[in-house]
């Protein structure tokens, strides 16, 4: 298994929530009923033969439903299991193994289960969303997928910041298309090597590692590079002919990317801000700081 399968999926598990954000936009039912999210490991492991292990298992729990047990179809409405599985190239097995992990899922749990397949290429994504006939007449199996094509690029600062997960998703489905590396890396890579923590830095390393070469290299020059370079990343792309405006607007993006609370005072004093060799100032010392105090002191 590839560190970026695992990684994958360890994604998932930190962050069960973005489950439900990715499946809202491609199924018709309404998730926003289920009020918790949990793991579900132990479903997994009790399936049967061991051979089918999938991915991750999730179970969406409706904590306001009325208990009225089991529907007309067997299962509990109050519940829905969803499988999560990372492909990374297409397999003919996984035809036979999807349809077995959701029919045994169902069969353990008694409710309704959800299979959503994670995929970083438009050739595997295709292939994984194609039906699967299982001879029954009626029975077809279609799987969930997740990739390229419904996966958002993400390249606001604030956004990556606030759901450094689901852009480190996102910018492992879109880096693979060299025409989108630019707008996708660079933002991606700066705000998450910004914000400081170490799981941040092993997402922005785990998606710099799954490039093939010379892409790899490059980006990991990047990476390596000094704040300064980072923070040229902001002035350049916001500052508007050697205006303050534009610098002020540069030194707002760095403090949200790097999760630093702007109080509607100290945005005022910065955006009312005319003195460049400030303002200069200040956006290099917000690469550094863990607080809006540390800016003006």
């Amino acid at each position: 298994m590839s560190n970026e399968h695992e990684l994958t999926v360890e994604l998932f598990r930190a962050e069960p929530e973005m489950t439900r954000q990715l499946l809202d936009p491609v199924v018709g039912d309404d998730l926003s009923r289920y009020t918790r999210i949990r793991e579900d490991a132990a479903a997994l492991a009790d399936l049967t033969p061991a051979t089918f292990h999938a991915d991750a298992a999730f179970v969406f729990l409706d904590e306001n439903a009325a208990e009225t047990g089991l529907n007309e179809h067997g299962v509990s409405p109050k519940e829905l299991a969803v499988i999560v599985e990372v492909q990374r190239r297409t397999e003919k097995s996984k035809r036979l193994t999807w349809p077995a992990y959701v029919a045994n899922l169902r069969a353990k749990r008694k409710c309704d289960v959800l299979l959503v397949v994670i995929c970083f290429d438009d050739v595997t994504a295709d292939w994984s969303r194609k039906p699967i006939k299982l001879g029954h007449p009626g029975f077809v199996f279609t799987p969930v997928v997740i990739g390229p094509s419904n996966l958002p690029m993400m390249t606001d600062p604030g956004r990556i910041a606030a759901q450094p997960r689901l852009a480190t998703l996102a910018a492992l489905a879109h880096s693979r298309n060299r025409s989108r590396q630019e707008t996708v890396l660079r933002p991606y890579l700066t705000t998450m090597m910004s914000l400081g923590d170490e799981a941040s830095e092993m997402y922005a390393d785990y998606v710099v590692g799954c490039l093939k070469q010379p892409d790899r290299a490059r980006w990991e020059d990047f990476m390596t590079a000094p704040m300064e370079s980072f923070v040229q990343a902001y002035r350049d792309k916001y500052e508007a002919k050697g205006e303050a405006r534009g610098e002020a607007k540069a030194l707002l993006v760095v403090l949200r990317a790097r999760g630093i609370d702007v109080p509607a005072a100290a945005r005022a004093r910065i955006s009312d801000c005319t003195e460049l060799d400030q303002l200069d100032s200040w956006l290099h010392r917000a690469a550094t700081i863990n607080s809006i105090d540390e800016l003006f002191t």
